[in-house]
């Protein structure tokens, strides 16, 4: 996992972060084997497992998750996500950010899932970019396994 400044990176054309507080990028990737083709037709099939399992995984981690439509670009594709936590749990943060799906070459893929969260000044930074990058991991990894296991 690693954290940008808002300099190093912006956010997609629809996205919406908290207007207050200072940027925060965090994100995670896992490797899928699958071939990108096969598995790009999945991500692409808004009702398939793949997004029950993300939906599942959101759930139990007490976070709220909004999934917009996915989409291709030549050798990538890209699902626009959002989540804000269930309840008043501090370490978790409102995020934005995409899942993007891209082809390795060598007959599998590369599954990465990055977001942007703000951090007032009252924050658990730590606590809060831990929360995130956990969800980030297990959300990422619920897809991935979605995907390989399809």
């Amino acid at each position: 996992m690693s954290m940008a400044t808002p300099q190093q990176a912006t956010a997609p054309a629809g996205a919406s972060v908290p207007r207050h507080g200072r940027a925060v990028f965090v994100g995670d990737f896992v490797h899928v084997d699958r071939s990108f083709d096969e598995a790009a037709r999945l991500l692409l099939d808004c009702r398939g497992e793949w997004l029950h399992c993300l939906q599942l995984s959101a759930t139990q981690q007490g976070l709220q998750l909004t999934v917009d439509e996915p989409r291709p670009s030549g050798a990538t594709v890209v699902v626009p996500v959002s989540w804000e936590p269930l309840s008043g749990d501090s370490r978790l943060p409102e995020l934005d950010g995409d899942i993007e799906l891209v082809g390795t070459g060598d007959g599998h893929c590369r599954l990465a899932m990055n977001g942007r969260y703000r951090v007032g000044s009252t924050a658990d930074r730590l606590a809060m970019h831990r929360g995130a990058e956990l969800a980030l991991r297990r959300l990422s990894g619920a897809v991935a396994k979605a995907l390989k296991d399809s």
